[in-house]
């Protein structure tokens, strides 16, 4: 990450072209797909705003102009508990059979 913050060519060249692929696999899940948003999570996200930017430019050259504009790719804002948040989820969905997700307002753990 490093190597490619700080421009080395080698690194430089082989993240964007990962960024590239990424942005061709991302545009043809919007093809077809069509969804509002897309999250970018784990590893890539040490990268910054660079590679994400290249991962943008790449959707928009290989998705048609009405459709990559209707669409928000970002890194997600969760981190690295995203998993965690997520097994937690599903723990809580089988165990407690729960129709709603919002288990604030039916479930409240007391301390005795």
């Amino acid at each position: 990450y490093e190597l490619y913050k700080q421009g080395n060519a080698i690194v430089v060249k082989n993240i964007d072209k990962n960024a590239e692929y990424l942005g061709i696999g991302i545009s043809n899940a919007i093809k077809i797909f069509s969804p509002e948003i897309i999250i970018i999570q784990g590893e890539f996200i040490k990268f910054g705003e660079k590679y994400l930017d290249k991962v943008k430019d790449s959707v928009a050259k290989n998705t048609f102009p009405m459709v990559h504009e209707v669409h928000d790719i970002q890194f997600s804002k969760l981190g690295e508990n995203v998993g965690l948040i997520g097994v937690t989820y599903i723990v809580f969905d089988r165990v407690f059979n729960l129709d709603n997700p919002d288990i604030s307002d039916h479930y409240i753990l007391k301390r005795e």
